[in-house]
């Protein structure tokens, strides 16, 4: 398109306004480019949503696996405070049995110191013993001659 020429470098508001929509018309896409552009995007939409639905099958395998993961969990929280309280009976059992063990030793080093004293008393009886065997045999060693006179 020619433009007239009046002065140099001033063009007219309305030549102006006309090579402005001039430039914007060859800027702007064809009703074909936008359409192949739209198809393009709903292409790249629907793969898209594609991966998305795929992403939450996904998703909700994971939760279910994850509800189940918290079953087993509590199931074992469980067994394990069974065992706890168990093991806090057995603790109290064993510390039961050890008082009794305690006492029974007690009463064994009782016994042994009893016994003990039987011993000493039987030492001493048997040195009395000894003492009147001696005394016996003195007794009949005086007794005999005067049993043959």
């Amino acid at each position: 398109m020619s433009y007239p020429a009046g002065r140099p470098g001033k063009l007219s508001l309305s030549d102006q306004l006309l090579m402005t929509l001039e430039k914007r018309e060859s800027t702007v896409p064809t009703s074909k480019q936008a359409n192949a552009v739209t198809q393009q995007a709903n292409a790249v939409a629907q793969q898209a949503n594609a991966v998305a639905q795929q992403a939450n099958a996904s998703a909700q395998q994971a939760n279910a696996v994850t509800q189940q993961a918290n079953a087993v969990a509590q199931q074992a929280n469980a067994v394990a405070q069974q065992a706890n309280a168990v093991a806090q009976q057995a603790n109290a059992v064993a510390q039961q049995a050890n008082a009794v063990a305690q006492q029974a030793n007690a009463v064994a080093q009782q016994a042994n110191a009893v016994a003990q004293q039987a011993n000493a008393v039987a030492q001493q009886a048997n040195a009395v013993a000894q003492q009147a065997n001696a005394v016996a045999q003195q007794a009949n060693a005086v007794a005999q001659p005067i049993r043959l006179g």
